[in-house]
């Protein structure tokens, strides 16, 4: 594998061979049915060096030899942009989508060359009731050093005159793991067919981050995002849209992810939102984290006091996903699962810069020391 030297003049970070049978391999990896995939990481990577990923490469569901013969499609890739969650997106870079007939005991060798970076794409259209507001937040640049940008979709109520001295109630939506505030043309369909489209404004907000899902709270890894959005981002938006700025005009609510962001902010910031709606939360109490109590003595996130495996979803009552793969499919995947996520908002940062880690992604084994620090955001 080699790269364009117009891409970067020096790399270090996670490069990934990418497969898919059905998709664009950069796309992925799917949570389940994942098609196998490698990562190697990087120091001072140049353009035009070699870079050879062999069975040393991380992989999932295994080394590169245990590929199954058949066709697939292949990709590589740099993750170049440092605030996004996915392996394929704006601002990382990749090589050409090709198929190629594989066996991994058999293939030889396969020549990639990463040549392009994937440009933002704009993907709400803006409309006299549809805006896109974007602010630069100083709370979070100066935490991460960098700028950083506060972003929401904001869907005005069909009669709205500017010229009235009137002001609207505002109801903040979060989505889950994996949205982000393009989600409103969605949700404007929904919303325009309820008895109460006239009467509030409705804000999609922006949750996602390199780690995941932010969830709006303030934390070590990914700073103070709930101090930025109550503190920066709601009043810029109360200043540019004829919005109530008191508690009985700001509504917050979220499904998944996005339900624990929206009981989180209305049980921290209680005199300044009027009402919650969390709906299908993540993990609102730890004594039951998807049926674990993460401050049991000796607890394992793989297997029950029984050695049973740990489920991780199901389809009606029955479990069809499991806590090790899945966390054996994010050691590949590296930062921006949702697992992982969760170490990103609650777990404190390690000596080395990052999040520490609740368990041991090899064994399972809960770390009592980090369960006891997620205290903090046990609702």
């Amino acid at each position: 594998m080699t790269y364009e030297a117009s891409i970067t003049d020096s790399f270090t970070g996670r490069v990934y061979v990418m497969t898919s049978a059905s998709r664009e391999p950069r796309r992925g990896p799917a949570w389940f049915g994942t098609q196998p995939f490698f990562a190697l990481d990087v120091s001072g990577w140049k353009p035009g060096d070699e870079l050879i990923f062999d069975d040393s490469a991380l992989g999932y569901p295994g080394p590169l030899s245990s590929v199954a013969s058949g066709s697939l499609a292949v990709q590589a890739v740099m993750r170049l942009n440092p605030d996004a969650p996915t392996i394929g997106g704006p601002g990382n870079a990749y090589s050409v989508n090709a198929g190629y007939d594989l066996d991994g005991r058999s293939s030889g060798t396969i020549a990639l060359h990463i040549d392009r970076v994937d440009e933002p794409r704009r993907i709400i259209r803006e409309t006299e009731r549809l805006r896109v507001v974007e602010l630069p937040s100083k709370l979070l640049s100066d935490f991460h050093g960098r700028p950083m940008t506060l972003r929401a979709a904001v869907l005005l109520p069909r009669d709205l005159d500017p010229r009235a001295d009137r002001k609207y109630p505002a109801f903040y939506w979060i989505g889950g793991f994996g949205s982000d505030h393009t989600a409103v043309r969605r949700w404007s369909r929904v919303w325009d067919s309820s008895v109460r489209a006239d009467s509030i404004v409705r804000v999609v907000l922006d949750p996602r981050c390199y780690g995941g899902h932010h969830v709006f709270a303030d934390s070590a890894n990914n700073g103070p995002v709930g101090r930025a959005l109550i503190e920066e981002f709601i009043p810029h938006l109360e200043r540019t849209f004829p919005l109530a700025a008191v508690p009985w005009g700001r509504f917050v609510g979220g499904h998944s992810s996005g339900g624990w962001s929206s009981l989180w902010l209305v049980v921290t910031y209680p005199d300044f939102f009027g009402g919650a709606w969390s709906l299908a939360p993540d993990p609102v109490d730890f004594r039951d984290f998807q049926q674990i109590n993460l401050y049991e003595p000796d607890t394992n996130m793989f297997r029950d006091a029984a050695g049973g495996p740990r489920p991780i979803a199901r389809r009606g009552v029955e479990p069809f996903g499991w806590y090790e793969p899945f966390t054996k499919m994010e050691v590949v995947l590296g930062d921006g699962g949702q697992l992982r996520s969760f170490d990103w908002v609650f777990s404190p940062r390690g000596s080395e810069g990052r999040p520490q880690r609740l368990y041991d992604p090899r064994t399972g084994a809960v770390d009592a020391a980090v369960a006891e620090a997620w205290k903090r955001y046990d609702i």
